[in-house]
């Protein structure tokens, strides 16, 4: 097997070709502007500072400080022109160009730029070696600020990037947890989303087949809105699943539930839950809710509201959980959902409201489809609110019969 050695980098590769650079370019328009305009301020400081801290002390006549700003004005517009590629995406792949560019042709103009009208500039009598080394320091530390920015843009960048590439993974995951429901199951349809406040939310829905007669659904809202809420969105969907495989009834369900959450989170979280039971064998529904909004249930065009009694998921290690049983019938419509709907604030300050809400499922619950009916809803809250994206998680879970 060959060995291929590295060939090593040169002075003039290691200080000016800046690889740390190259990341610049992959921060949004806004921020790369900010901070090449930045650079810019770093260089004229640079410059002021330098020389009012030096000049009075090295420069001797004014011919020679006059030929200091020249050589400094020079080292400025070579510095800017050889960051251009740093900062802007198309000229990345000509950056060699570009510092080519600000010795060759630059330099030359910057002390042309100074010393118009003043032709003795180029002749001066005599130029202290301390000047030379007042010079040297300006453009050590032009360079060395240089490479200090880029590298701390480059470390912020990386951290950046490494955060987003975790998030977008756990909102895959979510995304998978809590896909779209869209089925149909004896003589319901069934139409479900989530859609998250941020990346990743705290919100979940969930519907199962325990028979071919049982249907068990599910929605729940974990507090918070970030990584935390996600985590234990995951957990309760996990914990879930497990039950629902060995299910007796509700009450032992949501007893477990309750157990699984409490020790498994942080004493101020907690998740607001509710679910049913339908079975279409009995014609006959049963209902839980620990802390969660009510589920609504339009029943000959009149709406219903069922809360049986419970606190939320998570807040005591037991408690007690009201089952409530309803009889099912031809045309109903059963409607979970989160606070993200109803608790949508207008710019006045104002709530969407759980009226307005259930004045749109009762004028709209016999639309041709619920995906439709949900993307209405989201209309009708965006144009409320003003606002994009949602304040809140907003999910929903709309059973048809």
């Amino acid at each position: 097997m060959k060995i291929v050695r590295r060939k090593s980098k040169s002075f003039f590769e290691k200080v000016f070709i800046n690889h740390e650079g190259e990341y610049l370019v992959y921060l949004p328009l806004k921020e790369r502007i900010f901070g090449f305009l930045a650079l810019i301020l770093m260089c004229v400081l640079i410059v002021i500072i330098t020389h009012l801290i030096f000049g009075q002390t090295y420069l001797q006549t004014p011919t020679n400080d006059l030929i200091l700003i020249a050589a400094y004005a020079s080292l400025f517009f070579s510095s800017i022109m050889a960051s251009i590629p740093m900062f802007f995406r198309r000229l990345k792949q000509f950056k060699i160009h570009f510092v080519v560019l600000s010795f060759v042709v630059l330099m030359p103009l910057g002390f042309i730029f100074v010393a118009v009208g003043d032709l003795d500039t180029f002749y001066p009598e005599e130029i202290p070696k301390s000047m030379y080394l007042l010079w040297f320091v300006g453009v050590g530390s032009v360079i060395i600020i240089m490479r200090i920015y880029s590298h701390l843009l480059k470390t912020n960048l990386t951290q950046k990037i490494n955060l987003e590439t975790e998030i977008n993974l756990a909102k895959n995951i979510q995304n998978k947890i809590s896909p779209v429901i869209e089925i149909e199951f004896c003589d319901a349809k069934l139409f479900g989303k989530v859609v998250p406040a941020v990346e990743v939310g705290g919100d979940f829905i969930d519907a199962y087949h325990l028979s071919d007669k049982r249907l068990f659904v599910a929605i729940g809202d974990v507090s918070g809105h970030n990584l935390a809420a996600g985590l234990l969105m995951a957990i309760t969907k996990g914990a879930l699943r497990s039950e629902l495989t060995h299910f007796q009834n509700l009450k032992n369900l949501m007893t477990s539930l309750n157990r699984i959450i409490y020790e498994n989170s942080e004493s101020t979280m907690f998740i607001t839950f509710a679910c049913a039971l339908f079975d279409f064998k009995s014609h006959e529904v049963a209902i839980a809710n620990a802390g969660h909004l009510p589920v609504l249930n339009i029943k000959g065009g009149k709406m219903l509201e069922e809360n049986p009694a419970g606190i939320a998921l998570g807040l005591t290690k037991s408690t007690y959980y009201e089952i409530k049983v309803q009889p099912l019938e031809k045309d109903d419509f059963w409607a979970f959902y989160t606070d993200g709907i109803v608790e949508t604030m207008s710019p006045d300050g104002d709530e969407f409201g759980e009226q307005a809400f259930q004045k749109y499922l009762l004028e709209n619950y016999k639309m041709n489809s619920q995906l439709s009916l949900f993307d209405r809803l989201l209309q009708k809250i965006d144009n409320f609110s003003g606002v994009k994206p949602h304040q809140d998680d907003v999910s929903f879970l709309g059973i048809e019969l």
